[in-house]
């Protein structure tokens, strides 16, 4: 963890979302939003370049989806910790993102706080470093 902040990278194809999620994180003082991505493609190369501690993956991305995007990012780095995020309250999805390598799924219309709450988990498991 640099600086003592969680360094999150957002990926969801809607903007609005995206920055939605940044302003919240960013009033955070323990995370730092180090990139977001619009699809699938970037977000996988996003995790390459920038080494996140936590992606907050959107299932529905175009080109590569979230589940694909996902397996890859894990594969490649497991250290990375995968939240997927979707519109859809399913536990089909929830399965199968976490059969692709992501540690919790979340709805959009939980309330923040189970976000953050989140993220917090996904560093906590880590462990010291």
């Amino acid at each position: 963890m640099a600086n003592n902040k969680i360094r999150v990278l957002l990926a969801d194809d809607h903007q609005v979302l995206r920055k939605g999620l940044a302003k919240l994180l960013h009033e955070q003082p323990d995370m730092q939003v180090i990139g977001e991505a619009g699809d699938g493609l970037s977000v996988v190369e996003l995790a390459r370049l920038l080494k996140p501690d936590v992606v907050v993956m959107d299932l529905g991305l175009p080109q590569v989806s979230g589940y694909e995007a996902t397996r890859k990012i894990v594969s490649e780095n497991p250290n990375i910790c995968v939240i997927g995020l979707s519109a859809h309250d399913n536990e089909e999805f929830a399965a199968e993102m976490r059969k692709a390598g992501a540690v919790d799924y979340l709805t959009k219309e939980e309330p923040p706080e189970r976000l953050i709450a989140a993220i917090h988990a996904c560093e906590k498991s880590k462990g010291p470093i």
